[in-house]
């Protein structure tokens, strides 16, 4: 016997062709990286390694953390960033907006 839960019948009545697309074709759709994503990750990770530092005993200065940043982000970086606003590309200043604003 199959069990629907509340969500999946929630789905169903709002929009039974989502719920044929989530409980039962489920196509596989590729994903991709969008360059606001990938901004994202990288800050995340700043930050996680600057507090990982921190509890080592270890302070970051702000250069420190940039340039580490900025390490990641072209250690990280590959074609498979989707980039849709074409004002943007792998080397524009999107990539310091997130430390620096």
């Amino acid at each position: 016997m199959t069990v629907y839960s509340h969500s999946r019948l929630a789905t169903f009545e709002t929009c039974p062709r989502q719920y044929w697309y989530q409980c039962i074709e489920k196509p596989e759709i590729e994903a991709s990286e969008s360059v606001e994503a990938f901004l994202g990750s990288r800050v995340h990770d700043a930050l996680e390694e600057l507090y990982r530092r921190r509890i080592g005993g270890r302070v970051m200065t702000a250069r420190e953390l940039v340039d580490w940043y900025e390490a990641q982000w072209a250690k990280e970086w590959t074609d498979a960033v989707e980039i849709v606003r074409t004002e943007f590309s792998a080397n524009s200043p999107l990539k310091k907006a997130a430390l620096w604003g």
